[in-house]
């Protein structure tokens, strides 16, 4: 028996931006703002979760 995970569904960043407040609960500019920067296309929910979660969290400089 193989004890290997299933891999993640990814979905691409346009996807996730245009169904973030089904799949996050924040607007689109939330999940832009996280990405901003980020060349990276593709993105599993778990991992685009720990990004927004990441950029909300984040001390803003004044």
């Amino acid at each position: 028996m193989s004890s290997a995970k299933p891999k993640e569904r990814v979905y691409t960043k346009d996807e996730l931006i245009d169904q973030a407040e089904a799949l996050f609960q924040v607007k689109k500019e939330v999940v832009l703002g996280a990405l901003y920067g980020n060349t990276q296309e593709h993105f599993s929910l778990n991992e685009l979760r720990g990004t927004i979660k990441q950029f909300l969290l984040r001390k803003v400089e004044a």
